[in-house]
């Protein structure tokens, strides 16, 4: 590798200022639980310290908060992105070579070096990581969540891949309509059909009106019980994992098998997963989960590096380890969070909050980001495989960060037709192995539901039913 590395051109860039959601992500931030999402890739070969470089160049020259820093000023405005006259790549681009390394050695790798990011500087630091078991590389990448959301982080660094190079189409086929003439029984079949939506309309407001106000009680009383940690008195670690992938193809056979959505399916496997390992080993101390769900408030076609997220907390009771009890629950649950106001409401809310001083509201938000059992984040990656540096990427990964002490942050992406899990958490001396064994049970949990499904699948085709 060169001695020292190339620097971006062009640092003058005009007048940016912070989103309310960026300042609320930069206030959440406490020195044992980081507001920074990490992203590894895995590489079968080697990669070359000089690409990479190269392209962590291109990219703070494409993206100007990755070569700026956060210039508060004062209470009741907007801190403004300034750039950072001294960047320099050394900072914040590092090389690890290890002997014999695997995919735990990255992960530790990944949560040893999960501490706060300097203030003084761009908000962000990659890893490449050499030395793998059969010549293979990785590379991990923290960033602030003041800088992005995850869909902004995710077209943010495919712009370092081949994906640059993929051309998206957005346009639909226009499909000829032949208009039927407006006779008297037409007018009454419109009439009746129009009817018929508006009843379905209200039906569906008043359920979902009724289950924003039970979202509102179970806020208060499901109260987190099973992995509490206290950071004064407590001695605890970052760990994370993730899962052996499973086939994309056999998440859409369970979801074809219990008409539901993939992320339906995820969510319900993950859940099992965490209540399974947790019962197992005496740590279960909760008859309800309560997850953090962020849902995008996006326009559609916007992939901004920016914050534009909501958030929905999903209950899911686990006193039964019954699959398609638990996926009832969550699809229910689901559908209504993606339909109701929920995400656009905590997000308007939360803006509003920004512009106050962080120690007028921040104590009420830990205190509700404390109760949930984790953060889970689903983004659906490409499909297809990438290269970067020249290199194929194998694993890709991502993590969002802790909700709080003792909370699981959980990733889940698809890439090149394979879903991955991931997991970062606070381990104590009582909860060891925490991580790697959610990680571990997610993979167990699949292959049984969808042994059992095929099974069932068998049954039918030997014995189909005769109405």
């Amino acid at each position: 590798m060169a001695a020292k590395l190339a620097e971006p051109t062009g640092m003058q860039t005009s007048k940016h200022y912070l989103t309310p959601m960026d300042l609320i992500f930069q206030h959440l931030e406490t020195k044992d639980h980081p507001m920074t999402c990490t992203s590894i890739w895995t590489f079968k070969d080697d990669l070359d310290d000089t690409l990479v470089a190269q392209e962590f160049v291109n990219l703070a020259e494409q993206h100007p908060k990755f070569r700026q820093i956060i210039k508060p000023l004062g209470n009741f405005k907007m801190p403004e992105w300034v750039d950072y006259e001294d960047f320099k790549m050394d900072d914040h681009l590092h090389f690890i070579t290890l002997t014999d390394g695997t995919k735990e050695d990255v992960a530790a790798i990944g949560a040893q070096r999960f501490v706060s990011l300097d203030v003084a500087k761009p908000l962000w630091r990659a890893y490449v990581i050499h030395g793998l078991k059969g010549n293979g590389s990785a590379l991990v990448v923290q960033a602030h969540h003041s800088l992005s959301d995850g869909i902004g982080f995710l077209y943010c660094t495919l712009s370092l891949t081949s994906a640059r190079d993929i051309k998206y189409s957005h346009k639909k086929a226009a499909v000829a309509t032949e208009r039927k003439p407006l006779t008297l029984a037409r007018g009454l079949e419109l009439l009746h059909m129009f009817l018929l939506q508006l009843a379905l309309i209200l039906f569906n407001l008043t359920k979902l009106f009724f289950w924003e106000l039970n979202q509102l009680v179970q806020a208060h009383i499901v109260l987190r019980k099973s992995l509490r940690v206290n950071p004064e008195k407590d001695s605890f670690s970052k760990a994370m994992s993730w899962s052996e992938p499973v086939d994309l193809e056999d998440v859409k056979y369970l979801r074809k098998h219990y008409s539901c959505t993939v992320n339906d399916i995820l969510t319900t496997i993950l859940t099992l997963a965490i209540r399974n390992y947790l019962a197992e080993h005496g740590l279960l101390n909760d008859k309800t989960f309560r997850f953090l769900i962020p849902i995008s408030v996006r326009k559609i076609g916007d992939l901004s590096l920016s914050n534009r997220v909501g958030g929905s907390s999903l209950f899911t009771p686990v006193e039964s380890s019954d699959p398609a009890k638990l996926l009832k629950s969550i699809q229910f649950n689901m559908y209504c969070a993606k339909n109701s106001i929920e995400p656009s409401a905590t997000c308007n809310v939360l803006s509003n909050f920004a512009y106050l001083p962080s120690s007028w509201y921040m104590p009420i938000c830990r205190w509700y980001a404390n109760q949930y059992t984790g953060v889970f984040t689903n983004i659906p990656g490409p499909q297809q495989s990438l290269k970067f540096a020249g290199s194929e990427i194998d694993d890709y990964v991502v993590y969002p960060p802790q909700t709080g002490p003792g909370g699981l942050g959980m990733g889940v992406i698809s890439y090149n037709n394979k879903v991955v899990i991931s997991i970062i958490t606070d381990e104590t001396e009582r909860t060891a192995g925490l991580a790697k064994g959610i990680a571990h049970q997610f993979k167990v949990e699949f292959d049984r539901i969808l042994s059992d499904c095929q099974n069932v699948r068998k049954e039918e085709q030997i014995h189909p039913l005769h109405g």
